[in-house]
């Protein structure tokens, strides 16, 4: 298991995106909305690691929800996995809260869930299967 990205909540992606092309010029990016249209995404890549920016779209959506009541920042770290529906399993049996059954589409054509946060001292974990 890997670090795959970090999930930051932004307002504005396009001037969080300026901010680290004066730190990393040649930096690449991948943008797409999610797979609902309530925000947009966009992937800053790296050498090890890639920082996803999630900009709320939607007055109603997941993330303006979070920023709201949390601020602009990290929302949440995730874990690239083999087998998705695996680990679920496992995590079940352990009794770890899934924000859902069965794994979900995510961005890039992956599987995802999350982890509860109350199970893990409050950092939202994501499961991604690429």
């Amino acid at each position: 298991m890997k670090v795959d990205h970090i999930g930051i909540a932004v307002k504005n992606s396009k001037e969080v995106i300026g901010k680290f092309k004066l730190i990393y010029p040649d930096l690449e990016i991948d943008t797409e909305n999610s797979k609902n249209g309530d925000m947009k995404i966009s992937f800053l890549k790296f050498i090890n690691i890639e920082i996803e920016l999630l900009e709320p779209i939607k007055e109603d959506s997941i993330i303006n929800k979070f920023i709201s009541k949390h601020g602009e920042g990290i929302h949440h770290i995730a874990l690239e996995v083999c087998n998705i529906q695996e680990n679920m399993n496992r995590l079940g049996e352990l009794k770890i809260r899934l924000t859902n059954k069965f794994p979900q589409k995510g961005s890039k054509g992956s599987l995802i869930t999350f982890l509860h946060p109350k199970d893990f001292n409050g950092i939202l974990l994501e499961l991604r299967q690429k």
